[in-house]
C-alpha cells in the first residue's frame, strides 16, 4: 500500500527560518485506521512531528490500547515504518483530514 499523497506536506523538520528547533508539542502529520472495531481487532497508525523528528505511534485496540512509539529522522523513513506495519490484507482508512476539520471548527461563543 502506497501511503504517500501527493499535495499533502508535513512541517518543515527545521521549522521556519530563525524559529527555534522544537517546541515541545506534537502536531499531528498522517493517522490511518484498519476499518475495524474493538479492542482487539482496532489497529491506528500515527505520525506527528514536534517540528525536528517524526514519532510513529502503532495503537492496538484503539484509544485506551497499547501504543508502540518510535522516532526518526524523516517524514520519510516514518512512512516507510509505517508500510511496515499496515498489512496488505486489510482496508486501511486515512483519517488525517478528519483531525483537521475538528481542529478547525469554530469555538463555542460563551
Amino acid at each position: 500500500m502506497n501511503i504517500h499523497q501527493p499535495g499533502v506536506s508535513a512541517p518543515d523538520p527545521n521549522g521556519p527560518a530563525g524559529a527555534p528547533a522544537a517546541t515541545g508539542a506534537q502536531q499531528l502529520v498522517r493517522h490511518w485506521w484498519n476499518c475495524l472495531w474493538g479492542r482487539f481487532n482496532r489497529r491506528d497508525v500515527y505520525i506527528r512531528t514536534d517540528g525536528v523528528t517524526f514519532t510513529l505511534e502503532l495503537r492496538l485496540g484503539g484509544q485506551d490500547g497499547r501504543p508502540w512509539t518510535r522516532h526518526y529522522p524523516t517524514l520519510d523513513a516514518a512512512i516507510n515504518e509505517a508500510e511496515q506495519h499496515m498489512a496488505p490484507d486489510q482496508q486501511w482508512r486515512d483519517l488525517t483530514a478528519a483531525h483537521s476539520r475538528v481542529s478547525s471548527r469554530p469555538k463555542p461563543q460563551p
